[in-house]
């Protein structure tokens, strides 16, 4: 919303860029939000999650988001849910990413593929 130049809000809040917070510090955070909507998720699981994101705030947030999402009370996450909450966030990012994508001039597509 505040990241769109075709949005009404553009530009209207702060953009404060967070580093990576370390795992330990997701263990409990996680946990603690999926045991008050009493769904469980392991240590195991939330290192998955901090491995894809990298312990990147937003995408950590995000990812575990459409995991809560798809993770039934008095279930546990798994796997599978990770890698499906993975694709349902992809999906959801799609229209963004190639927004972006299709904003750039040819010599930064350019360059963006030969980094890759």
């Amino acid at each position: 919303m505040v990241l769109d130049k075709n949005r009404p809000l553009y530009r209207a809040g702060g953009h404060y860029p967070l580093g990576p917070i370390a795992e330990k510090e997701w263990q409990p955070f996680i946990r603690e939000h999926f045991v008050a909507a009493h769904k469980r998720i392991d240590e195991r699981a939330i290192h998955e999650v901090c491995e894809l994101t990298q312990g990147h705030p937003f995408y950590t947030q995000h990812l575990c988001h459409a995991l809560w999402e798809l993770c039934e009370p008095k279930q546990a996450v798994t796997p599978e849910m990770i890698r499906t909450a993975a694709k349902v966030l992809l999906n959801r990012e799609t229209y963004a990413y190639t927004t972006l994508w299709e904003s750039l001039t040819l010599p930064q597509t350019v360059s963006q593929r030969t980094r890759g």
